[in-house]
C-alpha cells in the first residue's frame, strides 16, 4: 500500500508526530499537576511513577535485546526496535486514563466518547509505527503487551497503597 501524498499520509504523520513519547510525557505531566491541584495525591504521584517507569525500563529492554529496526526505515528513527517507544508510552498513558481518571468524570456518554477518541488514537499510533516501517509488528506487540503487564502491576500497588490509605483515614476519624 502506497498512500503517500494524501489525506491518510498526512494523518499517519500526525499520528506519528504527536503521539510520540514527549507528547505523552507532557501530557502525563499536564494531568498529574490537575490532580494534584484537585487534592489527589496518590494518583497525582502513581500516574507519572508508572509512565516514567515504564518508559526506563522499556529503553533498558531496547538495550537489552538489540532488536534492530526494518531495513527501509526512515532515518530519523533510530536506536533499537523492540520494544516501540510509541506502542509502551502510548498504551500505558492511554490506558491509566481509561482505567483511572476517565470512570471520575461526569456522564457515561463523556466517558464513552472520550474512552472511544482515545482508543482511536492508540490504533492510529500503533498502526502508523508499522505504516512507516519503524518497528515490526512484533516490536508494536510486544510495547502493548509489556505496557498491559507494567500497568496492571502498577494498578495493583496503587490500589493496595489506596485501601492502607483509607483503612489509616477510617481509623483516625474513629478516635
Amino acid at each position: 500500500m502506497n498512500f503517500k501524498g494524501n489525506w491518510f499520509n498526512d494523518f499517519m504523520t500526525f499520528l506519528a508526530s504527536y503521539g510520540d513519547i514527549a507528547t505523552f510525557i507532557t501530557l502525563t505531566l499536564i494531568i498529574a499537576t490537575i490532580v494534584l491541584i484537585k487534592r489527589r495525591f496518590l494518583l497525582a504521584i502513581w500516574l507519572p511513577t508508572t509512565v516514567a517507569s515504564a518508559g526506563i525500563i522499556g529503553i533498558a529492554l531496547k538495550d537489552i535485546i538489540h532488536h534492530s529496526r526494518p531495513y527501509d526505515h526512515l532515518t530519523i528513527d533510530a536506536g533499537f526496535s523492540f520494544p516501540s517507544g510509541h506502542a509502551l508510552t502510548s498504551t500505558i498513558v492511554i490506558f491509566a486514563l481509561i482505567f483511572v481518571l476517565i470512570p471520575k468524570l461526569g456522564t457515561i456518554w463523556v466517558k464513552r466518547i472520550i474512552n472511544t477518541v482515545l482508543i482511536v488514537v492508540w490504533l492510529g499510533i500503533l498502526f502508523s509505527r508499522l505504516y512507516f516501517h519503524a518497528h515490526y509488528l512484533t516490536d508494536v506487540v510486544g510495547g502493548i503487551f509489556f505496557s498491559f503487564s507494567w500497568l496492571f502491576i502498577s494498578l495493583m500497588v496503587y490500589q493496595y497503597i489506596l485501601q492502607k490509605v483509607h483503612h489509616r483515614t477510617s481509623l483516625q476519624q474513629r478516635r
